[in-house]
């Protein structure tokens, strides 16, 4: 609260803890990659390990880290996910943008119902214990740049700009809606 009101810094700590909060036994890391980003029972039972044997002091807080790699709205609308051992890298989709389809939110996306799924388990086993986050989504150009490519997205903005316009105006409302769709499932007002 004084930070907000300029009275002060935030400040976040997060050091490793002695003696464990609860003795919880290390989960097995799946052998293949995607189920190390995608199954929600070993996505929460890594967190509350960590969690367990982490000091928080500060502002510092424990919560349930459920995102699948930085901005994953992109794979949500097209991009193919790519995982490795600490993070997610996106495959382009967009190789043609004179055929690509417009770009559009589907609620049956199959990493729209992976991430629903993590965040609901979260939920469920953190039973109030702690916070589940709210996974990373990045926005607009970012998201294009998944799906298109860095440097094509680059030269659209040149080439192209009112696709690259449209395409931003599309996004911006699937976010909105992925948004919302993943707060309704980690508010506490719910």
């Amino acid at each position: 609260t004084k930070w907000w009101h300029r009275e002060g810094p935030a400040i976040c700590v997060h050091a490793p803890k002695d003696k464990p909060w609860e003795d919880l036994p290390q989960p097995e890391r799946p052998a293949d990659l995607k189920e190390f980003w995608t199954v929600p029972g070993y996505r929460f039972r890594k967190w509350e390990y960590e969690i367990s044997r982490t000091f928080f002091g500060g502002e510092a807080f424990p919560y349930f880290d459920a995102h699948m790699g930085p901005g994953s709205l992109g794979m949500i609308l097209g991009s193919k996910p790519k995982f490795a051992p600490t993070t997610v890298w996106y495959e382009p989709s967009i190789e043609d943008p004179d055929t690509y389809p417009p770009i559009s939110f589907d609620p049956n996306n199959a990493w729209f119902k992976t991430h629903l799924a993590i965040l609901d388990d979260g939920r469920r086993r953190a039973d109030g214990r702690f916070l589940v986050g709210m996974p990373d989504l990045i926005e607009n150009i970012d998201t294009l740049a998944q799906m298109r490519g860095s440097e094509d997205v680059l030269i659209d903005m040149i080439e192209r700009p009112q696709w690259v316009q449209r395409c931003l105006a599309k996004i911006n409302a699937a976010y909105f809606q992925v948004f919302d769709a993943f707060y309704e499932r980690i508010t506490e007002f719910g």
